[in-house]
């Protein structure tokens, strides 16, 4: 009973003293130290999608240029053998 009284006491006239202020400005002090968390996660997250990036857009240019260097490898390998298949002809009569 007296330990209500004190509490009701201190809710009116102290109420930095009361149990209840001193668990808020707890679950506050525990919020703001999961805010502060999510903040650096959140950050590291962004530098790491930032290098995935920077890695794709690489990965994506390198496939470009094999891709052209593909298309002339065939390219001069079609042409190599059009200058066989030319070669190997034998000309028929006065042609």
């Amino acid at each position: 009973m007296i330990s209500f009284l004190i509490e009701a006491y201190n809710r009116m006239f102290r109420p930095r003293r009361s149990n209840e202020f001193k668990y808020l400005m707890h679950k506050l002090v525990e919020s703001t130290d999961e805010i502060i968390d999510l903040n650096l996660k959140l950050r590291k997250a962004e530098e790491t999608l930032v290098t995935l990036q920077e890695e794709n857009n690489l990965l994506w240019d390198q496939l470009g240029e094999i891709n052209e260097a593909d298309k002339a490898l065939k390219n001069q390998l079609t042409n190599a053998m059009e200058d066989a298949y030319l070669r190997t002809l034998k000309t028929v009569g006065d042609a």
